[in-house]
């Protein structure tokens, strides 16, 4: 393979990555093993922060000289000016969830992952790989010699946030003041790429009325929507019920938590300040218009923002309940497209995949969940690789999906 990058010094950034060769999409950039990994039941011990403390000191110990030179050379988000660094702070600033966020997710640091930047447009995304035990980094576009490589260091419910929205937490929460091409954008184009995040939000909204409003009475406790995590997902998703965009607020009020980790203090991020989210999803100062119900699909597949309603029916009685699965299918493919324009975590958009194939193939549009396995198993080619377990599930989707519609066929 070669190599495929270097880490150096960027003016204004410290350290980052970047790409000593041409690298296609879907390129696999980094398998680390962590140097460092803290279990889940660390945060819920009867003194977490004490316990935390005491683990990653032994755990620093046990590092040989040249390693915990490395550690001690990470950046620390948490020190004050002046200051010297501290292992805790270090670790807040540096550590991953291995895998899902949430209560039982463990923890861990990487010395050649930390070096990667923050874009909330990168150009890489990671995942964890359950079965090796390792940290992978595959780029998500292709990227050019000398180009820096970047990752998402939050969850979709930061990334659907404003310009201000997300500089504001990147600075609270790392330290720094975002200079990535979305948060660059001025004038008429940061006003478009505002208004296009904030319409992810409203179309999951949109989206999870048309669904939820037509559940069996029956059976109230079923979650259709629910995805089989041990399929396609492998990093920091929430707890909302359509991934991404149903934002539950945060007990006690807390500030918004650090996403790209579960440290105990920033411990699960399912929950989220929904007044912080709220009030830098609908931009004050954008011109375009905030109503839930006006970007529409051409048939060229391109998104056309106009002040054209989408109609929505009232599902009130069952005649018209496909009629409302139809249109939030097509919303669902309607939020993707943003998503995809917008560079959100691949992982994120295949739940959202997951969520119109199952929903499809339960209510009867089997060409919708065709479309949407075809296009699932390309991401996951990008993400995990080709023949990976990801892949593997997509195209047995897909399969099922146009044996269905044979069968109806030849009925």
């Amino acid at each position: 393979m070669g190599e495929m990058f270097r880490s150096q010094e960027i003016p204004g950034k410290g350290y980052g990555v970047i790409a000593v060769r041409e690298i296609q999409e879907g390129e696999l950039l980094l398998s680390e093993p962590p140097l460092i990994q803290v279990p889940w039941w660390v945060r819920h011990s009867m003194y977490p922060q004490v316990e935390k403390k005491e683990f990653l000191g032994r755990a620093v110990k046990h590092l040989n000289k040249k390693k915990r030179e490395e550690f001690w050379s990470l950046h620390d988000s948490k020190v004050p000016d002046g200051a010297e660094k501290t292992i805790v702070g270090i670790w807040r600033t540096n550590n991953f969830a291995l895998g899902v966020s949430g209560p039982k997710a463990n923890n861990g640091l990487f010395l050649k992952m930390s070096r990667f930047n923050h874009s909330c447009s990168p150009s890489a995304e990671f995942h964890w790989n359950q079965r090796k035990g390792r940290q992978e980094i595959r780029s998500v576009r292709n990227i050019s010699k000398g180009e820096e490589i970047t990752i998402s260091y939050f969850t979709n419910q930061v990334a659907v946030l404003n310009q201000r929205g997300r500089k504001e937490y990147l600075q609270s929460h790392y330290g720094f003041p975002c200079d990535c091409s979305a948060c660059s954008l001025q004038g008429a184009e940061r006003e478009k790429n505002d208004w296009e995040r904030a319409e992810i939000s409203r179309l999951e909204d949109r989206i999870e009325r048309l669904f939820y409003d037509i559940e069996e009475e029956e059976d109230p406790e079923v979650d259709r929507l629910q995805s089989d995590n041990s399929d396609d997902v492998n990093s920091d998703l929430t707890n909302s019920k359509l991934i991404g965009g149903n934002l539950n607020s945060c007990k006690n009020n807390q500030p918004i938590p650090n996403c790209h980790q579960s440290d105990e203090d920033n411990s699960s991020c399912e929950d989220v300040n929904h007044n912080y989210i709220q009030n830098n999803i609908d931009s004050s100062d954008s011109n375009y218009p905030v109503d839930q119900s006006h970007t529409t699909l051409q048939d060229n597949g391109n998104l056309n923002f106009t002040n054209q309603n989408i109609k929505h029916t009232p599902c009130e009685d069952e005649d018209k309940d496909e009629q409302c699965v139809l249109e939030g299918l097509n919303l669902c493919f309607i939020r993707l497209e943003l998503m995809k324009r917008l560079g959100l975590k691949i992982v994120s958009q295949l739940q959202v995949y997951k969520l119109v194939y199952d929903t499809a193939m339960e209510w009867d549009f089997p060409e919708k969940a065709v479309t949407a396995a075809q296009s699932a198993a390309g991401l996951s080619t990008t993400l995990y690789g080709s023949g990976s377990m990801e892949w593997s599930s997509w195209k047995s989707r897909l399969q099922h999906a146009q044996k269905y519609i044979n069968i109806n066929q030849n009925s």
